[in-house]
């Protein structure tokens, strides 16, 4: 049977008026459109009754058509379920009636015996744009005692748009750590909500509610509705169901790291990897995103199951490949991590700058003897005033060269890129005409000063690094560990110490103002911490600044090994130990932040031996 045309159907409704009121805007079902108590009609209808009246919207008979559409929508919220699932009839005349009605049946979104707070925030829902609907969702689940758990299961079951439907369905799996603690209350509100309706946002509910039972053994269920979601995404990924999607995925990775069950997890970071390549993201991408989140989880089972499933593409990425290396280096197997580390060093590449992006991530994940070797690989292959050659130079310098005080030969490298520029004026000209060239010069230089300072105080000629310094703040003046070099700077006068605290004070200053303009920016409350904290200041609010930055980046190592200088500044010797072993174990391999170690460690066993 073909879809009849809406216009016959008004044709037909002038010649019945009787009709024409009871489905027209100013009949009887406009009046059904606001609630009823309950959300359904006075009389409870047999599930056999509303089958048999969608049966009859596809009648031939147009009189039984309409009064079938008139005792449906009567029925309300009653008929609701069994109209969804006739959405999807083999008959396009009821699966179009039935879709029409769905927006004709009034649902009750507020009852009587809702908490005041719901009952306001539900205020005005039919009216609400999509965007304070999301907003709402929200507002809903942090409710106290689970008030707003009812209302969110009533819009997973109604909510007509079915990305809405599921976004509520997911603020109510959002807290499941609450609802842990009463499962069964939790359950029976849940299920009270629902009815018959079969719909996806209801179904993951219906899971939810069995999961709460019997955690352990109901994960498995996700999988089958997870993968329904993803083969029923639309081509547009900035479509809000791709969002749906990622939502539910992060829902069964958290859940399976909380059952600690390794397959689940796999299972999920694995769809995450193929979400993400739909969106046109590479896969090596993708997967170097999960492989380093299983690491900082330390989900080493799922990682060797991703190793196993993936094992062509990391054998033939060098991130990938360094990623596993630091796995089992931080499992404590060195021989495997050392073969991995090799095999990704040797793997060919035509560029360059790969290697640098390479190198400063395993050096952010704190292997510089890695690092360190990628970029002499890049350093000998670059022509000398590159990009490329300047990157290398300057991260080797500071990341490993520095941190065993290796200061003169650090300098040395940077000093054979400055000498050459300033050798050839014609190269100068190149160098300084491009924006990228133009800034790295001008870091090398800097650091350049600031490492033939470091080397200097090392041999005792306090004099000659004093002028280094002043060579170093004049090209940045900014720079922290400038100002701190010259805050310590041996047998400085009164005059210079004054200098330099003027100094301090002016850089504090730019920061707060810093601070105050990008209140979310993680960098600036750190280099507030770090400046002041190996200076003069405000030792407190260096401490709280520090744990701001880690508020704002959570767990980052240079960020933890700032709070242990805080606490250290501030007198908290016992937190300053315990914040610096964070910083060390997560960089193993930075010296610096275990020499610092070492001393936190020395003044705390000799201030608890004073007390004995």
């Amino acid at each position: 049977m073909t879809v009849r045309s809406r216009f016959v159907v008004v044709v037909y409704l002038g010649l019945f008026p009787g009709l024409q009121a009871l489905c027209s805007g100013d009949g009887p079902a406009v009046a059904l459109r606001h609630p009823v108590p309950g959300g359904v009609s006075a009389r409870p209808h047999e599930p056999a009754d509303i089958k048999s009246f969608i049966a009859q919207l596809g009648s031939d008979d147009f009189l039984l058509r309409r009064e079938a559409e008139s005792r449906l929508i009567a029925m309300g919220a009653e008929a609701f379920d069994l109209l969804q699932v006739a959405k999807q009839d083999p008959d396009l005349e009821i699966a179009s009636q039935a879709e029409y009605l769905l927006h004709r049946v009034a649902i009750n979104w507020v009852r009587p015996e809702d908490p005041k707070e719901v009952q306001e925030l539900m205020a005005g829902y039919v009216e609400m744009p999509i965007v304070d609907r999301i907003e709402l969702h929200e507002e809903l689940s942090e409710l106290k005692g689970n008030a707003g758990l009812g209302t969110l299961c009533r819009i997973a079951h109604f909510e007509l748009d079915e990305s809405q439907a599921k976004l509520a369905a997911l603020a109510v799996l959002g807290q499941r750590e609450q609802h842990l603690s009463q499962t069964e209350s939790i359950r029976a509100r849940i299920l009270a909500e629902l009815g018959t309706s079969h719909r996806a946002a209801t179904e993951w509910l219906r899971v939810y509610t069995d999961q709460l039972s019997d955690s352990k053994t109901i994960s498995a269920k996700w999988l089958p509705l997870i993968d329904a979601d993803i083969s029923q995404l639309p081509g547009d990924d900035a479509n809000l169901e791709w969002t749906v999607v990622s939502r539910l995925l992060q829902f069964h990775l958290d859940l399976g790291k909380a059952l600690a069950d390794a397959e689940v997890v796999f299972e999920s970071l694995r769809r995450t990897v193929e979400l993400a390549t739909k969106k046109h993201e590479k896969e090596s991408t993708s997967l170097a995103k999960v492989l380093l989140w299983t690491l900082q989880n330390e989900q080493w089972k799922a990682l060797t199951h991703l190793e196993n499933f993936y094992a062509g593409p990391i054998q033939e990425n060098r991130i990938l490949l360094y990623l596993v290396a630091t796995a089992r280096a931080t499992q404590g197997n060195e021989t495997e991590a050392s073969e991995f580390a090799d095999r990704a060093l040797k793997l060919p590449t035509l560029e360059l700058n790969e290697r640098n992006t390479t190198a400063s991530l395993v050096a952010e994940l704190g292997y510089h003897n890695w690092a360190e070797k990628e970029w002499r690989e890049v350093i000998a292959a670059a022509a000398i005033t590159s990009a490329e050659s300047m990157e290398a130079r300057r991260s080797l310098a500071i990341w490993c060269l520095h941190d065993r005080n290796a200061d003169q030969e650090a300098a040395d490298l940077l000093a054979e890129v400055c000498d050459a520029v300033e050798a050839d004026p014609q190269l100068k000209r190149t160098v300084l005409g491009d924006n990228d060239t133009r800034y790295l010069l001008s870091l090398l230089q800097t650091q350049r000063e600031f490492l033939t300072a470091c080397s200097l105080e090392a041999r005792g000629d306090f004099t000659a690094q004093k002028e280094h310094l002043e060579k170093a703040y004049r090209l940045e003046p900014e720079d922290p560990d400038i100002l701190i070099a010259m805050y310590r700077l041996p047998k400085s006068d009164e005059a210079y110490r004054e200098k330099v605290a003027n100094r301090i004070r002016r850089s504090v200053t730019n920061v707060e103002q810093l601070i105050e303009k990008f209140p979310g920016e993680p960098t600036w409350y750190n280099h507030y911490a770090w400046l002041v904290s190996n200076t003069t200041g405000d030792f407190e609010r260096a401490v709280q600044y520090s744990h701001k930055s880690l508020e704002l980046s959570p767990d980052t190592p240079s960020y933890l090994d700032t709070l242990g200088r805080c606490y250290y500044a501030a007198g908290d010797l016992k937190n300053a130990v315990k914040y610096q072993k964070q910083a060390v174990k997560k960089h193993p391999q930075v010296q610096v932040m275990r020499r610092q170690l070492e001393q936190f460690e020395r003044e705390l066993a000799a201030g608890a031996s004073r007390q004995r």
